[in-house]
C-alpha cells in the first residue's frame, strides 16, 4: 500500500504551481489518467498494478519520498571528480641481440577488381539490414525500459493483455522472425505499447518504416542472387 494518494500529489503540484499538462508531457502519462489519479478515481484504470505504477511515476516527478510524510526534493548529485592525468610510460625496447630475425612477410596480392554494380548492391544490403534491425531493437528497448520502470510482473501483463510471455519478450528484443507474420507482430506491438501508456502512434510509424527498409533489403538480395541470362552462340548459315 502506498503512503500517498493522488489528492496529496495534487496538493503538492498546486503549491508548486506546476501545470498538469507539463507533467503529462514530461512523464508521458495521458492527461486523463493524471486527472483520475488526482481525483482518487482509481477504478477508472485497468488494474491496481497500473495505478501503483502511475502514482510512483507522478510522485518521483514531484520528488516525493513515500517513506516520509513531508515532501523531499532529491538533490542533484555532485559530478564525479575528474581523474588525474597520468604520465604515459614508454615501453621498454625488447632486446633482440642474439635472436633470429623474423622472416619477411610475403607481398600482398593485387586485389581482384569488383564490378561497381556488385559493390553498390552489397552496400545497400548492409545499410538496409542495419537500419531495419536497429529500429526494431530501439522500440524493444523502450518497451522493456517502460515495463521495468512501472515494475509490472509478467503474470500481470499476460492476464491483462492476453499475450504469452514469449511473444512479449520477442517484442522487447525486436525479433520479428519469431512471429507468424509482420501483421501479428504489429497487433501485439500495438496492444503492448498501449498497455504501457506509450506513444502508440509514434511507435507504429517507426514500425512501418522498419517494414519498408525490410522490403528494400529483401529486393536487394533477390537482385544480387538473380543469375545472368545465358548467351546463345551466333547461328551460322551455310
Amino acid at each position: 500500500m502506498l503512503d500517498f494518494k493522488g489528492s496529496d500529489l495534487k496538493r503538492i503540484r498546486e503549491e508548486r504551481n506546476i501545470p498538469l499538462e507539463q507533467i503529462a508531457s514530461d512523464t508521458h502519462i495521458r492527461l486523463s489518467i493524471l486527472q483520475d489519479l488526482e481525483d482518487d478515481a482509481y477504478s477508472e484504470l485497468s488494474s491496481p498494478t497500473q495505478t501503483k505504477g502511475f502514482l510512483r511515476l507522478y510522485a518521483q516527478y514531484l520528488g516525493v519520498d513515500k517513506n516520509e510524510p513531508e515532501v523531499s526534493v532529491s538533490p542533484t548529485p555532485d559530478p564525479p571528480p575528474e581523474p588525474e592525468p597520468q604520465t604515459p610510460v614508454s615501453p621498454e625496447k625488447p632486446q633482440t641481440a642474439g635472436l633470429p630475425l623474423p622472416e619477411p612477410k610475403p607481398e600482398p596480392k593485387e586485389p581482384i577488381e569488383t564490378p561497381p554494380e556488385a559493390v553498390a548492391s552489397d552496400v545497400e544490403v548492409i545499410i538496409t539490414e542495419t537500419e531495419y534491425g536497429k529500429i526494431l531493437e530501439t522500440i524493444g528497448r523502450e518497451l522493456s525500459a517502460r515495463r521495468r520502470y512501472l515494475n509490472i510482473g509478467w503474470d500481470v501483463i499476460e492476464e491483462q493483455i492476453h499475450i504469452p510471455k514469449a511473444r512479449i519478450q520477442a517484442l522487447e528484443r525486436g525479433d520479428l522472425k519469431s512471429m507468424t507474420n509482420p501483421m501479428q507482430y504489429k497487433g501485439f506491438l500495438q496492444i503492448y505499447a498501449r498497455f504501457l501508456n506509450l506513444d502508440v502512434e509514434s511507435i507504429m510509424i517507426r514500425y512501418a518504416d522498419a517494414l519498408q527498409k525490410r522490403r528494400l533489403e529483401t529486393n536487394a538480395k533477390k537482385r544480387r542472387q538473380r543469375k545472368p541470362g545465358r548467351v546463345l552462340p551466333p547461328i551460322r548459315y551455310r
